[in-house]
């Protein structure tokens, strides 16, 4: 194992970082915005806030990668799993919920009531 940092990943740690930050902020403003707004609160909009919930869920356990590759650390597998738990649950909830997402667009856009 070679020491110091592995500088072929110092681009992975920027996007890693950068990335769900900007994710993070945008999901919480939508969320923020259809809790506030009176006329965002239909089953859409609220499954939408649903959805970018699961995300941003999901976007938080890119932190913990690019805080042990910055200090050179590992950790045991179980402490892995328990750090990583809740972004699994926003990816496995998150999923379905897009599907879902996608199909009621889909019937609301191929079959519109009247």
């Amino acid at each position: 194992m070679s020491q110091g940092l592995d500088f072929a990943l110092l681009p992975l740690t920027f996007v890693f970082t950068v990335l769900p930050t900007i994710g993070i902020i945008g999901n919480a403003i939508m969320i923020m915005a259809t809790f506030k707004a009176k006329r965002m609160n239909s089953p859409c909009h609220i499954l939408i806030a649903v959805t970018c919930f699961m995300d941003l869920l999901h976007e938080i356990g890119q932190y913990p990668f690019v805080y042990h590759y910055f200090r050179m650390t590992t950790m045991p597998q179980s402490d892995c799993f328990w750090m990583q738990i809740i972004p699994i649950i926003g990816v496995c909830a998150g999923c379905p919920l897009l599907l879902s997402l996608g199909l009621d667009r889909f019937i609301a856009v191929r079959f519109p009531s009247k």
